[in-house]
């Protein structure tokens, strides 16, 4: 059995638990039990005080990942008491999954979660509670950027030894040549990394708080897996966590400056989707890319607004939503909560909108 330990007075606060010692969640649960039958004997488990992590990856990376997730429990904590809802406690650790190879995440993602979405750098699985990602190096928006900088290593690797046989040679000018040569080099291959391992760490903040908040979410009962949610509310509460300063304060009472600039843009073009629409939505499957990258930027938007300047009916919405057991599927159901908490969308959509354009 591991050590048992206390959870930190801002979570026994949070989770409505008796402010006395309280063990922190038990590691074994089936969730574990089912990802370490999967995964094999090469996942190694790693702990943190609320979270597992099982991974192929190396143990610096697995403890970046450990430390933004604990700090996604923390705001997370934050967030509720902000809006004075309480979550239901830990029932265990919750489970993460990490993949050090892309091709093996995206395997996993289909054969156990039924997800074929090769865009995805992360997810949540309702079904098993678990999330899962893979090494944010592997993404195939930096393959650009690796290609390049295989490119330089291996004009460094020639420099090097042109540089090594001119100087055997006596040939004393060309070696200094090629020295200033490689000193640009070296310099060039630095500069490049640092753009690889920026987008990575950006990739890997952003997209290990956006589905852990998912899984503390419904874990936690804040949403329930009983109700069929529209998609502005999960998505639009994950995405206003989202940031690439994990160290402070984030939430959607923040700004996520990628997230910001985007809807911006929209915003200024017109190119924005109705609110009565978007209210209703609960799939994305029939819209193009350019629509779904819309509705992530707008969903965002809407929550971090709602969560600033309706923060009461915010949090009355999500009391409501979580006691509707079998509902979800019908628009019309979705568009009568939605007006039920924060009135016509209509003439909520003019106020946040104008707010937006003011700069708030």
């Amino acid at each position: 059995m591991p050590p048992r330990a206390t959870i930190p007075s801002a979570l026994v606060l949070a989770f409505g638990l008796a402010a006395t010692a309280v063990a922190v969640p038990p590691v074994e649960s089936d969730v574990l039990t089912q990802a370490r039958h999967l995964l094999g004997n090469d996942f190694r488990l790693h702990e943190s005080t609320h979270f597992v992590v099982l991974s192929d990856a190396d143990e610096t990376m697995v403890k970046t990942q450990a430390q933004v997730l604990e700090r996604s429990l923390i705001q997370f904590d934050r967030f509720s008491r902000r809006l004075d809802i309480r979550p239901g406690p830990l029932r265990h650790k919750l489970v993460s999954i990490l993949f050090l190879d892309r091709d093996a995440f995206l395997a996993f993602a289909r054969a156990f979660d039924g997800l074929d979405s090769t865009w995805i750098s992360g997810y949540y699985s309702p079904q098993h509670d678990w999330t899962v990602f893979y090494d944010p190096t592997q993404s195939p928006n930096l393959a650009a950027a690796r290609s390049a900088l295989s490119r330089v290593h291996d004009a460094i690797r020639r420099t090097e030894h042109e540089a090594g046989a001119a100087r055997r040679r006596g040939r004393r000018a060309v070696a200094a040549d090629l020295g200033i040569e490689l000193t640009e080099l070296r310099s060039t291959a630095l500069a490049q990394q640092r753009i690889v391992d920026d987008y990575a760490d950006e990739v890997r903040d952003a997209t290990t708080v956006h589905e852990s908040i998912h899984q503390l979410l419904f874990h936690t009962g804040v949403q329930s897996d009983r109700v069929r949610y529209p998609l502005w509310i999960s998505e639009g509460l994950a995405t206003a966590f989202e940031t690439d300063d994990p160290s402070r304060p984030f939430g959607p009472d923040s700004t996520y400056a990628p997230r910001r600039d985007r809807f911006e843009s929209l915003l200024a073009a017109g190119d924005l989707e109705d609110l009565s629409t978007l209210v209703e939505r609960i799939s994305l499957d029939d819209v193009d890319s350019d629509a779904v990258d819309r509705f992530y930027h707008q969903s965002c938007s809407l929550v971090t607004w709602l969560a600033t300047r309706r923060r009461d009916d915010l949090a009355e919405y999500l009391r409501y939503m979580v006691q509707q057991e079998g509902e979800g599927e019908d628009a019309a159901f979705h568009r009568r909560a939605f007006r039920r908490c924060f009135g016509d969308e209509r003439r909520l959509e003019i106020t946040w909108l104008r707010d937006e354009r003011s700069g708030r």
